[in-house]
């Protein structure tokens, strides 16, 4: 389903993204921030005033006729618009410049969201609501003094820092207050009449309706450049049959992701500012770009939702358009709901137009004189609003039961003294029994430690680990409790900080309580999800539980506020958010499933989880599903239907800038495609992508920069680039011990893995050396029975036999064979090559007849379940010269395990050693004329 190549707007994007560490001017560039239709925002470092900004540049010009001027205009117009502007409620323009053909402007860096974002993260009073808006509004009054109108207010177009300060952005749209009578020219300077105005709305109609259907040439859709524009929904008002296709959700998910068009996408844009390309200006236009018109009068700028009547009507605009459009924000914010109805752009151009408000809902606590000051903001006629922005929010000031109670408070003041000290410290003492009910939420799942004894819960689950009757059932309990009991510690304290930083200290914002608990609620979920498997524990949950146990996120990325506040935006609509919610609560079961060994039950929950997520429409966590199911099929083997999995999920998360999760599936991707079907050139090219994610995420996620690295220098390994296996794992192993720490499981792997890139180079001491260090830490983690603490002792025993020391490869290489045979059986495939070490261990001590049985039998095990070629050109080469009295069978074997070594995917020293040995030993043996095949 995915393209061969990429789609004309992926192309565009590569050809103008600007890279990390171009100088644009004078200033650095850091990383990709936002992009919209007409740009992108990049994060910069201006080095002449050592401080960090926001740089927005525009689209180089595009060929086709349109030379890129009316966007230059309009940036330039941006940039003086704010340049004129000094005030606190106004995003701060630096600078402004050229870059090869695209425009850039240097501006403030707000570390903040969008007051979309804010309104949406949780239910905000009036009060709270009206305060914020207050500090927007000035921002507009602000532009308004100094002669401009915004002409595209809404919630997008303002940010709310982490320093609490409200800013006003976006002025793209803005246009000198006179230049707009200039422009207004021969047409009507003053409000059309009547039917001038209905003819002209329904021009506007057809423009914006067309617009959507995609049906209109020349139509351009752009998009203020914030990240919450990213991933917004289709407003009610253009969410009609109209802008619908009647697609299944896994259908609708494959097109999306294969970068198709269609309505489904061109919805997404409508709530975008939109413009047309109109005849140019006359000659004798204004020069200033704040003055020169955009387009012709006639044409229509802003976004429908949030546009003055006059806006739909095409005639000019003041002060009190942005009044309007700051009230159709507001009545958003306080109701839950616009202003205006209208299924689709006609409806709602129509009671726009009629001044049809909505009734207040039931229930509602906006007091009324707060509505009827709105509702004045409202009115279609512009002369009866507000005289100005100052006069509205002089008005939302004006509360009633304020000034009543300013009567009691002298009466009271004397009273409030004596009971402030015990009010205080009572106060207090209930936000902080507020805060420590955190650990309830444990019981019954895994309480916090207490000592050594064991709770209810914590015993069955010892008990379940012990009925399965490994002999490192104990050993896993033990590392198992040992890190929930961290894990649980670490969630409980930072669950009681993050609620006191907010509730206690007041050092920290609502919204960011909000994150770091939405964060803190994802972990507990992996917590109960893989309590709950081992309670019911059998064998596979046993030798997987240490892995599991380990494979939970890290706590301290909830209080990583930079990233939390990168997560993509949770669904607008209540019924979706919550059906999101119940879908990434099964996820997380799936992942504790998935990880402890119960693959079918996860492969039985996962294809209709997937199906509701889907379902949804919420591009990322149907993104999160298919990665799950991709990960699931990828460890049961099925790389080809892991890599349709897996890149679905890749191209929805990137289509909804959920980025760790488009870094994860790539990782995954590296080893699915470029390890199991060894399609080296595709493996590349996804560990690329995913190396483009992590630059764009920045520091904090070295645990899966970590796996990229190990996944990589596997795969490096298959294709016999030994010197670059062996970097890569180190890297693995340098990125996942500052992640984990020096003794996390997650590190042994990558050791084992640059160990083996090591021995295959001869590079036998430093391969000996990183084995034990590993299988320290594999015992430490695993005990001594697990069979992936064999699967090291075999490694070692292999270089100890290259080394000459028979005897230790021998008692490591039976250690190996004694624990794999009691935890798979006499026949699995992992048992070939410690046989093949004690074969040959025999062959070095000159006792080729004690070496035949066990060689025979790695043999028939490697011929059954096709072991590596590698391993098979080994085994067949020791068995060869074991076989000292049927030297036609050994001439046959060592002439297959010649053609096997050439087949294998390890070039190195000690393979180039065992060719050239095989190679040898036919020479000497009689047969000349069976060496033909050999050739």
């Amino acid at each position: 389903m995915t393209p061969d190549k990429p789609s004309s707007t992926a192309q565009h994007e590569l050809v103008t993204r600007v890279e990390r560490g171009t100088t644009v001017g004078r200033y650095l560039v850091v990383g990709l921030i936002g992009k919209g239709g007409m740009g992108e925002v990049y994060a910069a470092y201006d080095p002449e005033l050592d401080r960090k900004i926001a740089l927005k540049l525009l689209h180089p010009s595009k060929k086709g006729g349109d030379d890129g001027s009316e966007g230059r205009s309009r940036l330039l117009r941006e940039a003086q618009a704010i340049a004129k502007l000094s005030d606190p409620n106004v995003v701060v323009m630096f600078d402004v410049g050229t870059f090869n053909d695209r425009v850039f402007l240097a501006m403030e860096f707000v570390d903040g969201n969008t007051l979309s974002y804010w309104l949406e993260v949780k239910p905000r009073g009036w009060r709270e609501v009206v305060a914020t808006f207050t500090s927007a509004g000035k921002g507009l009054a602000a532009a308004h003094r100094a002669g401009l109108v915004h002409r595209d207010f809404k919630p997008d177009n303002v940010m709310m820092g982490r320093d609490g300060q409200v800013r006003v952005m976006d002025f793209g749209l803005a246009r000198a207050i006179e230049g707009d009578k200039a422009e207004a020219g021969a047409s009507d300077a003053a409000v059309p009449s009547e039917s001038t105005a209905t003819s002209a709305s329904q021009g506007v109609v057809s423009q914006i309706m067309a617009s959507i259907r995609g049906s209109q040439t020349g139509a351009v859709w752009t998009s203020a450049m914030s990240r919450s524009n990213a991933s917004k929904a289709v407003p009610a008002q253009v969410e009609s049959s109209e802008v619908r296709e009647s697609l299944s959700p896994r259908e609708a998910a494959l097109a999306i992701a294969s970068g198709a068009r269609g309505p489904w996408r061109e919805a997404d844009t409508a709530t975008r500012d939109l413009s047309r390309n109109l005849p140019a200006a006359p000659t004798d236009a204004p020069t200033s770009a704040l003055n020169s018109p955009l387009t012709q009068t006639g044409a229509i700028m802003g976004t429908p939702a949030y546009m003055a009547p006059e806006q739909f009507q095409c005639a000019t605009l003041d002060a009190r358009s942005d009044q309007f459009s700051f009230c159709v924000a507001l009545y958003e914010a306080l109701y839950g709901q616009r202003p205006f109805e209208g299924k689709d752009i006609h409806a709602l151009t129509a009671n726009v137009l009629a001044g049809r408000v909505r009734p207040q809902p039931p229930g509602s606590r906006v007091p009324g004189w707060l509505r009827r000051v709105v509702l004045r903001g409202l009115r279609v006629d512009r002369a009866t609003r507000h005289a100005s922005m100052e006069t509205l929010l002089a008005a939302m000031a004006k509360d009633p039961a304020r000034t009543r109670r300013r009567g009691g408070v002298v009466v009271a003041t004397m009273g409030l003294i004596v009971a402030l000290g015990a009010g205080l410290v009572r106060a207090e003492r209930q936000q902080r029994m507020k805060c420590q009910g955190a650990s309830e939420k444990l019981a019954g799942i895994w309480e916090l430690p207490n000592g050594k004894r064991l709770t209810p819960r914590k015993n069955a689950i010892r008990g379940a680990f012990m009925a399965t009757g490994k002999r490192y059932a104990a050993d896993s309990f033990e590392v198992v409790s040992n890190a929930l009991d961290r894990y649980v510690t670490a969630w409980d304290d930072m669950h009681r900080e993050a609620c006191r930083a907010t509730n206690v200290r007041g050092e920290q914002s609502a919204e960011v309580l909000d994150l770091r608990m939405a964060c803190l609620h994802e972990r507990f979920s992996e917590v109960r999800a893989l309590t709950a498997v081992f309670t019911d524990a059998n064998a596979d949950v046993v030798s997987k539980a240490v892995g599991a146990s380990q494979s939970m996120r890290p706590v301290e990325q909830c209080a990583d506020i930079a990233t939390l506040r990168a997560v993509v935006r949770p669904p607008d609509d209540p019924e979706i958010r919550r059906k999101v919610s119940d879908v990434r609560t099964q996820l997380a079961d799936v992942k504790a499933l998935k990880n402890a060994g119960r693959y079918k039950q996860a492969r039985d929950q996962i294809g209709p989880i997937t199906e509701v997520a889907l379902a949804t429409n919420y591009q990322p966590v149907a993104a999160e599903a298919l990665m799950q199911m991709g990960e699931l099929q990828t460890d049961e083997g099925d790389a080809q239907k892991a890599e349709i999995s897996l890149e679905q999920a890749v191209w929805l998360a990137e289509a909804s800038r959920h980025d760790e999760v488009a870094l994860e599936s790539a990782t995954d991707l590296i080893y699915s495609v470029g390890v199991m079907q060894s399609r080296y050139v595709d493996g590349d090219r996804w560990a690329r992508h995913a190396a483009s994610v992590l630059a764009r995420l920045g520091p904090g996620h070295d645990v899966i920069a970590g796996w990229r690295a190990n996944n990589l220098g596997v795969m490096y390994s298959k294709q016999g680039r030994l010197a670059d296996s062996l970097a890569a794992s180190l890297e693995a192993v340098a990125l996942k011990t500052r992640a984990l720490g020096g003794a996390h499981f997650d590190v042994a792997i990558s050791e084992t893995n640059a160990a083996l890139a090591l021995f295959h180079l001869g590079r036998l001491d430093e391969a000996g050396e990183l084995n034990q260090k590993a299988l320290k830490m594999t015992e430490t983690a695993l005990g001594p029975d697990h069979p992936l603490t064999a699967n090291v002792l075999g490694n070692i025993a292999e270089i100890a036999n290259v080394k000459g020391l028979h005897g230790e490869a021998r008692r490591d290489a039976h250690k190996a064979v004694s624990i794999l045979e009691r935890e798979y059986g006499s026949d699995h495939p992992s048992i070939g090559s410690a046989l093949t070490t004690i074969g040959e261990s025999f062959i070095g001590e000159g006792q080729p007849a004690l070496a035949i049985p066990h060689l025979e039998r790695a043999l028939r095990i490697g011929e059954t379940v096709e072991l590596d070629r590698d391993l098979l050109c080994q085994a067949r080469f020791a068995l060869a010269r074991a076989l000292n009295r049927d030297q036609n069978r050994a001439l046959s074997l060592a002439i297959q395990a010649r053609s096997d070594c050439d087949g294998g995917p390890v070039a190195g020293p000690v393979a180039k050693k065992r060719k050239a040995d095989i190679d040898r030993w036919i020479e000497a043996r009689p047969g000349r004329l069976q060496r033909v095949s050999m050739r």
